[in-house]
């Protein structure tokens, strides 16, 4: 660099300090996020309301996807994934899973239907696949969730 003499330039250093540091604040953020408890979704904004409204009226359509979810809200892919990001920690994907959980383990409580029936109501076209994610989730299968008093 023009300027500097054979020791580093003091802007240059300062640069690579702040850039450093900016790193650091970004991966304490994003640590933060991904070390909250998996929770009921917490509606607080108005886009938040709006994305959970179009979650919830679309959860039985096992063909909808994130695609289907970003035109419902008028914007592409990308701005509802960094949207989504920033409210509540979660990725499209891991949000509208989380709902057709929570629902899924709401109707089996209230025992709404079979295990296949709640399956197929939250969206799941392999009762397998519902099961596998719901034992997941929730660390039981759904017939013994169904199966426990209300």
């Amino acid at each position: 660099m023009p300027g500097c003499p054979s020791l580093p330039c003091p802007e240059l250093v300062a640069r690579i300090n702040g850039l450093i540091a900016s790193r650091r604040r970004l991966k304490e953020r994003l640590q933060s996020k991904a070390d909250r408890p998996e929770a009921p979704i917490d509606v607080e904004s108005d886009f938040l309301q709006a994305a959970t409204r179009v979650v919830e009226e679309s959860l039985g359509d096992p063909s909808f996807c994130v695609r289907d979810w970003a035109a419902l809200m008028y914007m592409d892919r990308t701005t509802l994934f960094r949207k989504l990001k920033d409210e509540t920690g979660k990725s499209p994907d891991e949000f509208l899973r989380e709902a057709r959980m929570q629902r899924a383990a709401e109707l089996l409580k209230r025992r709404a239907g079979n295990v296949a029936e709640v399956a197929e109501a939250v969206g799941f076209a392999s009762v397998s696949s519902f099961s596998r994610r719901f034992r997941e989730r929730f660390g039981q299968t759904p017939a013994s969730l169904r199966g426990s008093k209300p």
